[in-house]
C-alpha cells in the first residue's frame, strides 16, 4: 500500500475506534537492508 492509502486507513480505523470506545495499536518497523530482501524475493 501507498502513503495515501495507509493515511486513510489509518485515519477510518482511528475513528472506528473513537467510536467504538476501543484501543487502537500501531507498529512500524524500519528493517535495515530491507531491498536486499525485497530485490531478492519479489515487492
Amino acid at each position: 500500500a501507498n502513503r495515501r492509502e495507509f493515511d486513510a486507513l489509518l485515519l477510518a480505523e482511528w475513528n472506528r475506534a473513537r467510536r467504538s470506545g476501543t484501543e487502537l495499536g500501531l507498529l512500524l518497523l524500519d528493517i535495515d537492508h530491507f531491498k536486499v530482501f525485497n530485490d531478492r524475493h519479489g515487492h
